[in-house]
């Protein structure tokens, strides 16, 4: 009787193993070479996978096409061994358990071709397409991978969970949801978290020790925006790009919440902290956006910088970022439909809605337009200079000067880019075509 459970394998895999997974490979290949021969194909587009080659060019031949077809073609192997499975020196539950993970493996290559193009339509497009993102990640969870390919399937199943949770967070918080924000961001970090547990908790022969991390620390109750970069994972010790992608992405978007909602959660953080509230609710947020625009505006002598919110039609705005169920929506008018959700100095400047309204109204194109950089204007009648870029779908960027000449300022055209570029979450996005 010869073992061919390829078990202790799949749970390697999973975890990232992928030396200690060849290693058992190659003893599998002695004893099912069919099946061992699969698997080692596995092995190496999960690998490929997982250093997200698919995202980067090589010579005159994209990895992403080059992967793709990989998977195709391994697929196509398993689906021939499925109809080819040979009784001989094999029990029925040998076969069974052979049948169960090449069954398996077909799955997960169709997932794994679902998760390519997802990637870089995210790359591609950014948030304009999450909606769509979202519903081709519902179509691939309902797919049985833990109970055929043991951890490899608990592995992928997290992924997915994981990218659900993150285009979720970043669509309440662009919607400004507060209460399916909050939820969401905690679910994904908590989800994201255990995936890294489980990885760690694996029990193999042939296993590869991987480096422990540090424990992050934050006054926010259960660290729900703190930062999970320890020097572990700055390092980019132990764990593959993927996951490392998927903690810088949701980093990003704490800090962007933590702007977006800054007012609300000052309030409860006044709650919990006597000294320095302000201080406290930033800490451990990697990017300390009060702190950026604070700075600027007392060094460039700037009258407001703050984030308009433009209400649409579609989708109800309220300004506790919630609402109960039963309670009637009355939908915002007139002035009240372009609301500040931030502003510094804290009152915002009522003066001079009129006219951003009027620029945001004018300017629509040009605000639409992301590869466009701020849209500016000169009040000659109040000696007063606008700038504006859109942030998402919904907020609008504003930087009033007031007394200021009607030529562009080159350090105010860098600042609001890279600020509005930082909350957008393109330099993260574009860190999936460099990832290494």
């Amino acid at each position: 009787m010869v073992d061919v459970r390829p078990g202790p394998l799949l749970q390697a895999i999973g975890a990232f193993d992928y030396a200690a997974s060849t290693k058992l490979a190659n003893k599998l290949l002695k004893v099912h070479h069919p099946l061992g021969n699969v698997l080692v194909k596995l092995i190496n587009c999960e690998n490929l996978y997982s250093q997200l080659s698919f995202m980067k060019p090589k010579w005159f031949m994209r990895k992403d096409s080059m992967l793709n077809s990989m998977y195709t073609y391994l697929a196509d192997d398993a689906s021939k061994e499925l109809n080819a499975i040979y009784p001989t020196l094999l029990s029925q539950e040998d076969r069974d358990t052979i049948s169960t993970v090449l069954q398996g493996i077909i799955d997960l290559c169709t997932v794994r071709q679902g998760l390519i193009s997802i990637y870089q339509r995210l790359a591609a497009s950014q948030a304009m397409v999450l909606p769509a993102l979202l519903k081709d990640l519902d179509h691939f969870t309902g797919l049985p991978l833990s109970p055929r390919l043991d951890f490899l399937g608990v592995s992928v199943e997290q992924e997915l969970r994981v990218m659900t949770k993150l285009l979720q967070s970043h669509v309440a918080i662009t919607d400004y949801a507060f209460q399916n924000a909050c939820i969401n961001v905690f679910n994904c970090r908590q989800t994201l978290t255990d995936w890294k547990h489980q990885c760690q908790a694996q029990v193999y022969p042939e296993k590869t020790p991987l480096n422990q991390e540090t424990k992050d620390s934050s006054s926010w109750p259960f660290g729900l925006f703190a930062s999970a970069e320890s020097k572990a994972t700055k390092l980019g010790e132990g764990w593959p790009p993927t996951i490392r992608w998927h903690e810088k992405y949701m980093n990003n978007l704490n800090a962007k919440m933590t702007l977006y909602f800054y007012d609300l959660l000052l309030a409860k953080e006044r709650l919990l902290v006597d000294d320095d509230p302000q201080r406290s609710l930033w800490k451990g947020i990697g990017t300390d956006y009060f702190d950026r625009i604070n700075t600027f505006r007392k060094r460039h002598g700037v009258h407001s910088i703050g984030l308009i919110y433009q209400v649409k039609s579609d989708k109800p705005f309220f300004p506790q970022g919630f609402v109960f169920d039963d309670a009637p929506y009355d939908p915002p008018q007139g002035i009240h439909s372009f609301p500040y959700i931030f502003s510094v100095p804290k009152q915002p400047p009522v003066e001079h809605m009129p006219n951003l309204i009027s620029i945001i109204q004018g300017s629509h194109a040009k605000l639409n337009d992301f590869k466009a950089g701020p849209v500016h204007f000169f009040d000659k009648k109040i000696e007063s200079m606008y700038y504006l870029m859109r942030v998402d779908e919904h907020v609008i960027c504003v930087l009033i000067y007031q007394e200021k000449q009607m030529q562009k300022e080159p350090a105010t055209l860098q600042f609001m880019s890279t600020l509005v570029q930082d909350l957008r979450g393109t330099a993260v996005i574009a860190e999936l075509l460099r990832m290494d």
